[in-house]
């Protein structure tokens, strides 16, 4: 796995947190439409970016094999 600092592992596992909180309850009962948008997109760009990292540390690690 990347070597990322506490806080970026933090922000990623919220994330995460916050999207199976929006599929397995209702995000709509905790805050509004506008700000479920925005808190969903951000959740989302944070989640691609990190498996977007994974993935380029994968490859990375097989070419320095």
């Amino acid at each position: 796995m990347p070597k990322w600092s506490f806080g970026r592992w933090t922000i990623v596992l919220l994330s995460l947190a916050l999207v199976c909180f929006h599929i397995f309850y209702d995000l709509d009962a905790v805050v509004s439409k506008g700000w479920r948008n925005v808190l969903l997109a951000v959740a989302d760009f944070t989640l691609l970016f990190a498996l977007f990292s994974i993935i380029d540390y994968r490859k990375q690690k097989k070419q320095s094999s």
